[in-house]
């Protein structure tokens, strides 16, 4: 992968996105990898909990003068500080072959950096709108939207498994869909859009005026579905 150039993130950087391509460290002369040895990215500190792994033959790794550059298969999680640590000896410097051993678990120094927040950006198969007690809430997708009858809303929740590929989905009550907290409006649904949606406990909420009224069993509106997940 020679001839790319990457700059990020910095250390000790915020907002980083957390679906990010390519981490890089530029170390202060030419590198090349070792041959033995894991970089690890962790969560919260330098021997925190293990996100993933680059072993040195893994092909998520590379080098290109002096950046060494690793390639998460995984999102990272929202909202966390990562940390990168290096074995002794998984970079050495060309011209004296020195072992890195300055970012390891035990070192003082430390390369780190912040995800971004996890409002407005997507999660299990759907949109995070909420943080609540150290869960997010999940709406489902826009393209999960179905109209129904309110005596056949459960099949909405059946239609966001197969749309999302992912479990976990309730149909919301009206106290979420009109929480103005939750800023559902901006975040979910489209203006202009005929924006009546049912309820669990039996409403049609307006999500427009954030008002509910009483549900019309012969009228069909759309039904939107919500989970939880563990932050």
């Amino acid at each position: 992968m020679k001839g790319y150039t990457f700059t990020g993130p910095a250390n000790k950087e915020k907002n980083v996105k957390a679906n990010i391509k390519h981490i890089s460290r530029v170390f202060n002369q030419t590198i090349l990898l070792g041959d033995s040895g894991t970089a690890r990215l962790r969560k919260g500190n330098k021997i925190g909990q293990v996100l993933e792994e680059f072993d040195f033959n893994s092909g998520k790794v590379s080098v290109n003068g002096r950046e060494l550059v690793l390639y998460p298969e995984k999102p990272l999680p929202y909202e966390t500080e990562i940390f990168l640590t290096l074995d002794n000896g998984f970079v050495i410097a060309k011209a004296s072959g020195e072992k890195c051993n300055f970012l390891n678990e035990t070192s003082e120094t430390t390369f780190s950096f912040t995800t971004e927040s996890a409002i407005g950006n997507s999660l299990e198969g759907g949109i995070v709108v909420s943080k609540m007690g150290g869960r997010y809430l999940v709406a489902s997708p826009q393209k999960a939207e179905i109209s129904l009858f309110y005596d056949e809303k459960e099949k909405a929740v059946q239609h966001t498994k197969k749309v999302s590929g992912t479990n976990g989905w309730f149909i919301p009550s009206s106290s979420l869909l009109i929480n103005e907290s939750l800023n559902l409006k901006k975040l979910l649904f489209k203006n202009g859009d005929s924006n009546i949606f049912l309820s669990s406990d039996g409403y049609e909420i307006d999500i427009d005026t954030g008002t509910k009224g009483s549900i019309n069993r012969n009228k069909a509106n759309k039904v939107r579905t919500f989970k939880f997940v563990e932050s």
